[in-house]
Parts: C-alpha cells; sequence; structure tokens
C-alpha cells in the first residue's frame, strides 16, 4: 500500500515528506525539524507559544531589528550554537566544580546527571528549530541516513564546534582562579575540557569505548525518534535524551 503523506507536518522539510503514524510502512523516523516560514503558522502562535502574547510585535516592526533573519538555514546554525553552548556550559560545570572541589560539591554520580540535564536543556534550547544535534557525529550519522541535507551538515558542525568552544571558554573564565590555584603549570585540569584516555589503558581500547558509546547514543537517539517505536512523544522525548547520556557516562566513562 502506498504510504499517505502528510505535508503540513512542521517536520516535513529540507526535502523530506514525513509519513503519518498510522501507516506501517516506510521508516518511519521523526525528521530534523526546520524553521517554518512565516505563513506556514500564526507568528504570534509560534514565536511565544501561546503566552505572553502582548509581547508580541506587528510583522513590520519585527522585521526592522538588525538581528533578524531570513534565512532557515542560519536559524537552524544559531540554533545550534546556542543549543551545544547551554549543553557544555553545564556539563564542563560540572567537571570543574567536583574536580576543584575535590568532591566536596558533587561526585561522579553529580557529574554524570548534570551531563543529562545539560543534554535536556540544549535539547529545549534548540529542538524546535534545528533538531537539537549538538554533535557533530549525531548531525553526520542523520546526513549519512537522509535526515539531514548535506549541504546543511558543515553549518550545523560549525556551529556546534564554535558553540562548544565558546561554552568550555566561559567555563574557563568562571573557575580561572580556582584553576590557577589547583594547577598553576596547566599540567592536571585539562580532562575537565576534554576527553582523555585512563593512563591504565591503551590507545586502541580507548578507540573501542569511544566508538562503542557513539554507537549506543547513536542507536538509542534512533529508537527514541523512531515514530514506529513506542515513541516517549514530543515531551518525554528529551527526557529519555537525559536519561540516555547519563546511563552512557555511568555505563563507559571510566576509560575515557
Amino acid at each position: 500500500m502506498k504510504p499517505s503523506l502528510n505535508l503540513e507536518s512542521s517536520y516535513a522539510n529540507s526535502g523530506q515528506i514525513a509519513l503519518e503514524a498510522g501507516d506501517k510502512s516506510g521508516y518511519g523516523f521523526a525528521t530534523t525539524p526546520y524553521t517554518p516560514h512565516r505563513d506556514d503558522r500564526d507568528r504570534c502562535e509560534r514565536s511565544l507559544h501561546h503566552t505572553n502574547r502582548s509581547q508580541f510585535q506587528p510583522e513590520e516592526q519585527h522585521h526592522t531589528k538588525w538581528f533578524i533573519t531570513e534565512s532557515a538555514h542560519l536559524r537552524e546554525c544559531f540554533a545550534e550554537f546556542l543549543g551545544t553552548f547551554v549543553m557544555i556550559c553545564f556539563g564542563m560545570g560540572v567537571n570543574n566544580q567536583v574536580v576543584l572541589s575535590e568532591e566536596g560539591n558533587g561526585t561522579w554520580l553529580s557529574i554524570n546527571m548534570a551531563w543529562g540535564i545539560a543534554v535536556l536543556m540544549g535539547v529545549y534550547c534548540s529542538e524546535g528549530v534545528s533538531g537539537a544535534h549538538m554533535n557533530c557525529a549525531v548531525s553526520f550519522a542523520h546526513a549519512v541516513y537522509g535526515r539531514l541535507p548535506w549541504w546543511k551538515f558543515p553549518g550545523y558542525c560549525a556551529a556546534q564546534t564554535l558553540g562548544a568552544f565558546l561554552g568550555a571558554c566561559t567555563i574557563y573564565l568562571l573557575d580561572y582562579q580556582k584553576l590557577m590555584k589547583a594547577d598553576p603549570n596547566k599540567e592536571t585540569t585539562q580532562a575537565n575540557f576534554a576527553t582523555y584516555p585512563n593512563p591504565d589503558i591503551s590507545n586502541v581500547t580507548a578507540f573501542y569505548s569511544e566508538a562503542l558509546a557513539t554507537s549506543m547514543l547513536l542507536l538509542c537517539i534512533y529508537a527514541i525518534t523512531d515514530q514506529r517505536n513506542r515513541s516517549p512523544g514530543t515531551v518525554g522525548t528529551p527526557f529519555a535524551f537525559c536519561l540516555m547520556i547519563m546511563a552512557l557516562g555511568m555505563s563507559f566513562g571510566m576509560n575515557t
């Protein structure tokens, strides 16, 4: 049976068409969201999510702002930048707080929990515009499987990388005095900002650990967002991602 098409879905974008949930044919993955055009939905409803309607600006005044862009892809890149920035600020913030306080203000468990919440907040900041990839590996996998057009891939990766570095710089400035006191020669605290292999394992084991964890990450993302699966829905999906990141850190974080 030929699948019926739902052209009104906000997920039908980038040359992709979302299949209706009632049809059992096709892959049924949730496609990458996009920034709708002005005519797709009421701008007041879309911009303010049914709240604070008194703050909505008329169309003419709205487009006189210098920071408003008409480019949907540029908005997606900004969203990826913001989501990644927020995620890294929370994630590296907890890394430094636990290490620099010598576990006086947190433990290994709090690191994993905070990273899960960091991803949750990053998803809330960017999912509705860009799909909240926040990871070049995720964007690459989506491009390979047709969930993201290849021409968008460089912009996504550049935005994610810039957001990650700016987030790391923000936390570095926040904890600069503590870092200089704990490691004046900058020899022991680099792991607060990057992934380094455990000295007790080989590079091959470190590579295997990262490959396994990344594979589990992508597998779980595709399982969670598969519309033919038991979907957690639009509200539950970010929390499912949060739990997944916690589990990855608790299960595979020791080696690297």
